[in-house]
């Protein structure tokens, strides 16, 4: 089975839509069995004349907005591809098998977190130990080795050792296995 190649969005002009003065181009790819953006493109609309991205204009790029723009127009994308697909094979009727099988996008859920169990809490604290000991920053190896946010890994830090899977410690002062 050959993995599919990332795909890009034609890009939105931001903070204008028809003047910019910047582009942002969206990478999406499949990540286990969903279709994911997995990164950006920020650059001058027109690059003949070019305009310098400053740092707090960044920060106002809506970034989710744009990836949730972009995502309904891949799903309609997909949707027109897949009725060209039946048309050509001449299964229009509603009821015909599809030619090609589509997987519907995945937006992710909103609301209540998935809860993780010990195992997910085990391996945190796995991870962690194994970084003190290193001396490396332990919960900067748990958020790169089980891709979260510095926040979420530390959270979840926090909860490895309520459960007593990490020793107790003081703030501040990390501490390995029990």
């Amino acid at each position: 089975m050959t993995k599919a190649k990332p795909v890009r969005s034609p890009g939105t002009p931001w903070p204008d839509p028809d003047l910019g003065p910047w582009h942002v181009v969206t990478i999406w790819a499949v990540v286990e069995t969903r279709i994911e953006c997995i990164g950006f493109e920020f650059s001058a609309a027109d690059l003949d004349y070019p305009v310098p991205i400053v740092p707090s204009w960044i920060r106002d790029v809506r970034l989710g907005e744009i990836i949730e723009n972009d995502r309904t127009a891949l799903n309609e994308q997909m949707a027109r591809m897949i009725q060209r697909a039946r048309r050509a094979a001449g299964r229009e009727h509603e009821g015909d098998t599809p030619v090609v099988e589509a997987t519907p996008l995945k937006v992710p859920r909103s609301g209540r977190p998935v809860q993780l169990g010990d195992d997910h809490y085990r391996e945190v604290a796995a991870i962690y130990s194994e970084a003190h000991a290193a001396g490396q920053p332990p919960v900067v190896a748990v958020q790169r080795q089980k891709p979260a946010s510095y926040s979420t890994a530390s959270r979840w830090v926090t909860e490895a050792r309520r459960r007593g899977f990490l020793a107790p410690t003081r703030r501040g002062k990390p501490r390995g296995e029990v």
